[in-house]
């Protein structure tokens, strides 16, 4: 079975992606963040995906061993609940992912 990633772009001085990470850790859903300051690159690489230029965005994927694969963005959302359904869909509600540690850059290259 492939490794289930979430991974959530966000900004420190942000509110919405404060509570965002709340809810995510609430519903016991596994995520890594990362600074959308800190990594500028990966940050154009999701908005160009995307076509979204707000936080917090987030992106599900799966690792099978080698590669990442399946990733889909939740980007366009009206409430944070309905962020964290669309994730949870996503991961078919398998709340016991695992975030892969592997290297982020290769994984929004591919996506």
């Amino acid at each position: 079975m492939n490794r289930k990633n979430v991974y959530m772009f966000k900004m420190k001085s942000c509110p919405h992606c404060n509570d965002l990470e709340k809810l995510l850790t609430h519903h016991k859903i596994k995520f890594k963040t990362i600074d959308i300051h800190q990594h500028e690159k990966l940050w154009k690489i999701v908005m160009t995906a995307t076509g979204f230029d707000h936080v917090p965005q987030l992106l599900v994927n799966e690792w099978n061993g080698t590669d990442f694969i399946n990733s889909k963005y939740v980007s366009d959302f009206d409430t944070l609940d309905e962020a964290v359904q669309q994730v949870q869909f996503l991961l078919n509600n398998d709340v016991d992912n695992q975030v892969e540690e592997k290297n982020i850059e290769n994984n929004l290259k591919n996506t």
